[in-house]
């Protein structure tokens, strides 16, 4: 046989060539975040991991307390209008009300639940309540040969949570995933495990932080609310800096606003508070020059490291969140202008118990678990599963608040 022309041996030497690869693979974004963490880690106490058999899941909580109101305007003395709608039922027909403005005394005589207002009855018999002054509740004013006064229970407020089914599916050619990378004793499949799982955990924490709820049986389709809407939508304090509609620098005056709202009604525990914030938040508050600004080493707080960080006479503890940075937020608010305070003893984790492998059938409680050849008996295709199924639960939603709308103003 006789050949002619030039032979090119590129493709055969590119095709022969090894890769030698590091057996660690650089991620620029951090493996997981702070719910992924807490998730998969093993020391978040067992007690707050509750297994739950159905998707849906609902509980009560009560509002906190009230004992300080504004006066409406007062056109019909002695019937006081109170400013915030449906204050009246914090009031019953007895109580004793001070009026803080002039520090008199007045009974409660009656309670009109429809038109929200209460009827006060002078102590010294003179002094009368005007538009915008300021009520408190002292308690009950009986007299020695009063019956007993009227009942009233405090309103419980039904909390709805729904179980998201998170999942991330692996799959490769016969060849891909049984292929041994050449200078690195690893095993293709389970980098792509590996990385499955990062990917996984990051939407775990999306979901976790700013999932919207939804429970829709008809359409087999549950969504979790993540802790930050769970604070904005049930009643959680949210402090509001913008102006405008823009973010605006931070001041000693918005970071005290936001502690005192954030420890308003104390902790479960007594420990600090968690504050989750951007960067940006957290570069605008080093940059308020607080003299009294003390950070601590690194603490472990249930498997999570934390800055422990004094701020003002208020002790908490500081992560940088990823996702948080992850955020369009410039001038115009957004996820990167803000940080979440709340006590994480109120948080719990509801998880659906996940068959832990196809061809045993055991259940048991798993927070994630990764199941194996899924295909077809006929397919040469690999496929495997990352499957988690839950929920965070976080109570006592007046423990916690949002500060929003803060933009980082460091030259």
């Amino acid at each position: 046989m006789v050949t002619s022309g030039t032979r090119v041996f590129s493709d055969v030497l590119t095709g022969r060539r090894a890769y030698f690869l590091r057996d660690k693979i650089q991620h620029l974004i951090g493996d997981v975040g702070l719910f992924a963490m807490i998730l998969m880690g093993e020391k978040f106490p067992k007690a707050k991991r509750i297994m739950h058999y159905d998707p849906d899941i609902s509980w009560a909580e009560q509002d906190a307390l009230k004992s300080s109101f504004v006066a409406g305007t007062v056109s019909a003395w002695p019937v006081v209008p109170l400013s915030v709608a449906g204050d009246y039922k914090y009031f019953k027909v007895g109580d004793t009300v001070e009026e803080e403005n002039d520090r008199h005394t007045y009974r409660v005589s009656a309670v009109d639940t429809v038109n929200n207002t209460i009827t006060l009855v002078a102590t010294d018999g003179a002094s009368t309540v005007s538009t915008g002054d300021y009520l408190k509740i002292l308690g009950p004013g009986n007299t020695a040969i009063a019956t007993a006064g009227d009942g009233k229970n405090e309103a419980e407020n039904e909390r709805k949570q729904a179980m998201q089914i998170f999942d991330h599916v692996i799959e490769a050619d016969y060849f891909t995933a049984n292929a041994v990378l050449q200078g690195v004793d690893k095993n293709t499949r389970d980098s792509m495990r590996r990385n499955a799982l990062i990917e996984l955990a990051r939407k775990i924490e999306r979901s976790w932080l700013y999932g919207e709820y939804k429970s829709d049986a008809a359409n087999s389709l549950w969504l979790c609310e993540g802790i930050y809407k769970q604070i904005y939508s049930r009643g959680g304090t949210v402090v509001d800096h913008t102006s405008g509609g823009a973010n605006t620098a931070l001041t000693k005056g918005k970071l005290w606003e936001f502690l005192t709202a954030l420890y308003q009604y104390g902790t479960t525990s007594g420990k600090p508070k968690v504050v989750m914030a951007s960067n940006e938040w957290i570069g605008s508050v080093m940059g308020l020059g607080l003299t009294n600004l003390q950070m601590a080493p690194n603490i472990e707080v249930f498997g999570v490291n934390f800055k422990k960080v004094d701020l003002m006479g208020k002790t908490i503890y500081l992560y940088e969140s990823r996702e948080m940075d992850d955020s369009l937020g410039a001038t115009v608010p957004g996820y990167k202008n803000m940080a979440i305070g709340f006590d994480i003893d109120d948080l719990e984790i509801y998880s659906f118990p996940i068959e832990a492998a196809v061809e045993t059938g055991k259940y048991q409680n798993t927070d994630l678990v990764l199941l194996q050849n899924i295909q077809g008996n006929d397919s040469l295709v690999r496929k495997d599963q990352l499957l988690y199924i839950g929920t965070p639960v976080l109570r006592n939603v007046k423990r916690h608040a949002v500060h929003w709308g803060i933009k980082n103003d460091l030259a």
